[in-house]
């Protein structure tokens, strides 16, 4: 075969066991071209321009992200977000909830130091050394 007809064959993807390039037409001459190529071999058009301009657009791309947070959690994030006070969110929280004080400060002080209360007692335990197991 020679290095014309195969050349070709690749360049339209008929090539049997071959990988196949895209084909995309010119938009300056409308020559048929592989995606591939930086500039059109015909009138010289620079595709470098359009394949920035497509990877621009699939970046610029919004994602919308969805809420999968409970009810719970975006009023405690509410509330936290108002107040820079533990103390007072923890009321806010019982008040807007009906909720119990122990639940209200182990989910307010979570949020506020990453710990429950039990969590934080027992820490300190250990560090003073009175912690048995």
């Amino acid at each position: 075969m020679c290095l014309y007809l195969y050349l070709r064959s690749c360049y339209n993807g008929t090539m049997k066991g071959g990988v196949g390039m895209a084909v995309i037409e010119c938009p300056m001459c409308g020559r048929q071209i592989a995606d591939k190529v930086e500039e059109c071999p015909g009138c010289g058009y620079s595709l470098r321009y359009l394949m920035a301009e497509e990877e621009q657009e699939s970046q610029e791309a919004p994602k919308i992200q969805e809420d999968t947070r409970t009810e719970l959690e975006k009023l405690v994030d509410e509330i936290c977000a108002r107040n820079d006070n533990m103390y007072v969110a923890i009321k806010e929280l019982r008040q807007a909830t009906g909720m119990d004080l122990g639940s209200a400060d182990d989910i307010i002080r979570k949020k506020y130091k990453g710990v429950t209360r039990q969590e934080e007692r027992k820490r300190s335990k250990q560090k003073r050394g009175r912690f048995h197991l």
